[in-house]
């Protein structure tokens, strides 16, 4: 498994701060296709990457998985849409507690005046599935 680095990262805020929908659309591809190749490593038979106990893998991950929680919560848009693995263990990680550990209670309200705020996600206009999600709703 590829653990996340740098570039995910900043590919993932990248995507989220876009202004418009090209931009965005640029950007989510290239950040799904790195989603993509996490979902064909999971088994799909474990609560977590490895096994059914949280890992280093699964700590990586965390803020992305996080991240992407927010922005579906708030603008309706799944990073994970048509990756039914990537959506259960990115689940399994959000009930597993450890998110509310390793963030500020006040997080998910700074992230969201910061990434969902003048951007094209915000808007929630025009979403458009993502690739290999077909007729879905999950893409908001």
């Amino acid at each position: 498994m590829e653990l996340p680095s740098s570039k995910h990262y900043l590919a993932q805020c990248g995507t989220m701060s876009s202004k418009d929908k090209t931009t965005f659309k640029e950007r989510a591809e290239k950040l799904i296709k790195a989603f993509q190749k996490a979902e064909n490593q999971l088994s799909g038979e474990t609560r977590f990457f490895k096994s059914n106990a949280l890992s280093n893998v699964d700590m990586a991950w965390l803020p992305l998985l996080h991240r992407a929680a927010i922005v579906k919560a708030h603008s309706g848009y799944d990073f994970f849409c048509g990756l039914p693995k990537m959506q259960a263990w990115q689940q399994n990680i959000l009930d597993s507690g450890l998110v509310e550990k390793a963030v500020s209670e006040d997080f998910d309200t700074l992230f969201s005046n910061f990434y969902l705020t003048n951007t094209y996600l915000a808007e929630g206009k025009d979403m458009v599935p993502t690739s290999g999600c077909g007729t879905s709703s999950c893409c908001g």
